[in-house]
């Protein structure tokens, strides 16, 4: 390498350096200094520790509410027709819910997914627990259980008084989900 290549490389990165430095300065004085209620400040995500109180619709466009599982323990999982290891582990959560339902595990599924395409899906599968629809309030409230990179599969479970016990991100196996609930059962 030349001289004077090495000094146009050292002179480039210097002055990329240096923009970044002047960039990340203004970014954060602005957001020190803005007015929080400007409608363009990011919003930070306050994850939940319980249960929230969300309403999402059903295959058939009702709405379910998250009320009507109060004092069960409750396992929501976050998947989509398109995602192969959301695919994989529903088989075994229906498994679970046919095995531990009576004794008060609630599975609810929330699809992040084309209402189309999960009810074929769902026709195919079989479930034996509540499936919805999500959208975007759905990725909003998959973020204040702790999603912040929106990764799918997610899975929270709730014990009975609905609070956090276990989160996830990526497939889990039926043991996982096992000896998160036994103590709850």
């Amino acid at each position: 390498m030349s001289n004077k290549a090495l000094l146009s490389f050292i002179v480039v990165v210097l002055l990329s350096l240096v923009a970044a430095v002047m960039v990340h300065r203004i970014f954060f004085k602005n957001l020190v200094t803005a007015n929080p209620e400007d409608p363009y400040l990011p919003i930070p995500i306050v994850v939940e520790d319980k249960l929230p109180e969300f309403t999402l619709n059903d295959l058939d466009g009702n709405p379910q509410t998250s009320q009507q599982w109060q004092h069960k323990i409750i396992v929501i999982n976050f998947w989509a027709t398109w995602c192969p290891p959301c695919r994989k582990e529903l088989p075994e959560f229906i498994n679970l819910q046919r095995e531990y339902g009576a004794k008060g595990l609630q599975f609810v599924g929330i699809a992040i997914d084309e209402l189309e395409d999960v009810r074929r899906f769902a026709a195919i599968t079989k479930f034996n627990f509540p499936v919805l629809i999500g959208n975007a309030d759905a990725l909003h409230l998959s973020e204040r259980l702790g999603n912040r990179l929106q990764g799918l599969p997610y899975t929270v479970i709730f014990n009975r008084d609905g609070e956090v016990v276990y989160r996830s991100t990526g497939a889990i196996g039926p043991d996982v989900v096992r000896s998160a609930i036994s103590p709850l059962l």
